[in-house]
């Protein structure tokens, strides 16, 4: 049995939401104006995947981005402030470019034909103009609200991080513009200069995307410690009682094939319940809890055909409505470190311990960012929600040129779809 990831939905619509962990979030802009997430680049440098995403969107509408576009307007044009800062056309152009090509990539993937910018396609409440407007302003400024907070809690760059930074550069230099050698000569930063010219970007840009992330790094360690290790256990035992939060182990004899979903035969199922009972009679025969207990993970380590045990050795951790019906009403009858009898889903037959949620085991589990505790994702949900706060300030704040705003950009004179 896999649990049901905590995960962020992909939508077309994008919106940059570092959350801590230098994931992004993904902002729709639906009627009820809700939102979900996924992950963007977490570099400043295009990657070969970026490069795949947009070659892959080019094949569903040829030449996605036209270049000339940028030399509309002069690279250093002020197109608007945000919390007092100017906001430059490169800038600006840098967050246009990227949205128009993902949310066409995206687009793409889900089968949805973009058809002009002033159509519905992406959103039932904006254009598909005004979308990509709409997110490359939200990106710009929430880098500036990393900024503002950096400034309030007194966070600069510290010598590590600077020394982080220029290794990133000279690795960012010899691999897009250099032989691969590890060495950077001025031939190679002269090419990496053009190269990010030719991704509408120059040095300054270059430099201030990396520091924001590394500032929003040092403001979520400062905040929250490192990993979240500064969230204390009474907020975690706050944040378990307020979502209801349940912890169990469990023993899994599958009766479905777990790479097909097709049931066992009548004979391999029969083989698995009779074992799972001798297991279950092991498992009651001990009167000390702690034994019992001991027994239980040794059992689990042998016998447990679950496909997530890998990822979650010591339990998942879960909400209503997270697992399979039969599991939760069973871990919900139990006591702590009460077992149940032996438990019956669709996926087959489950010995459960319930155990106290802790605060530091694994809670979920990315393919980007591997596993996170608990505490980590009470820290960078608690994060998130800081960060959007000092967002809607700086978008509140924002001051859009006449010809650059959601009402009177002509996104159209600039991007093709």
């Amino acid at each position: 049995m896999t649990k049901k990831l905590i995960a962020l939905a992909v939508c077309l619509c994008l919106i940059l939401a570092m959350a801590g962990c230098s994931s992004s979030k993904i902002e729709t802009y639906s009627e009820d104006d809700t939102a979900a997430a996924t992950t963007a680049p977490d570099s400043s440098v295009p990657t070969d995947d970026d490069a795949d995403a947009t070659d892959d969107a080019d094949t569903a509408a040829e030449d996605t981005v036209e270049a000339q576009g940028y030399a509309a307007f002069d690279a250093d044009e002020v197109v608007g402030t945000v919390n007092g800062s100017d906001v430059t056309w490169r800038e600006y152009y840098y967050w246009l470019n990227y949205y128009t090509s993902y949310v066409q990539y995206l687009a793409y993937s889900y089968g949805v034909t973009l058809s002009s910018w002033d159509a519905y396609e992406l959103s039932s409440s904006y254009t598909n103009a005004e979308v990509v407007i709409l997110n490359a302003q939200s990106a710009v400024s929430q880098y500036r609200a990393v900024e503002a907070m950096a400034e309030e809690y007194g966070i600069t760059l510290d010598e590590e991080d600077q020394e982080s930074m220029e290794s990133t550069y000279q690795s960012d230099v010899d691999t897009y513009a250099g032989d691969g050698d590890g060495e950077v000569t001025d031939e190679e930063i002269a090419a990496f200069e053009d190269y990010l010219a030719e991704q509408f970007m120059d040095m300054d840009l270059y430099t201030y995307l990396n520091t924001i992330q590394y500032l929003d790094e040092d403001l979520f360690i400062y905040l929250y410690g490192e990993d979240g290790s500064g969230v204390t256990d009474e907020e975690v035992a706050a944040y378990v009682e307020e979502n209801g939060l349940m912890a169990a182990k469990h023993i899994l004899l599958m009766t479905v094939d777990s790479s097909t979903g097709e049931a066992l035969t009548d004979e391999e199922i029969a083989e698995k319940e009779a074992t799972i009972q001798e297991l279950y009679d092991q498992l009651i025969a001990v009167e000390d809890q702690d034994e019992m207990i001991a027994l239980f993970d040794e059992l689990t380590a042998e016998y447990t055909e679950d496909t997530g045990y890998d990822y979650y050795p010591d339990g998942y951790i879960f909400a209503e409505g997270e697992m399979v019906e039969e599991f939760e009403d069973a871990v919900e009858a139990l006591e702590e470190y009460q077992l149940s009898e032996i438990v019956e889903s669709s996926y087959g037959y489950h010995i459960i311990l319930r155990i106290p949620v802790d605060g530091d085991a694994t809670y979920s589990v990315s393919t980007t960012y591997g596993s996170y505790s608990l505490r980590y994702y009470i820290a960078s949900e608690t994060f998130t929600d800081l960060l959007d706060e000092y967002t809607t300030a700086a978008q509140d704040a924002a001051v859009w040129n006449d010809g650059f705003g959601t009402d009177t950009m002509d996104i159209a004179a600039v991007f093709e779809l």
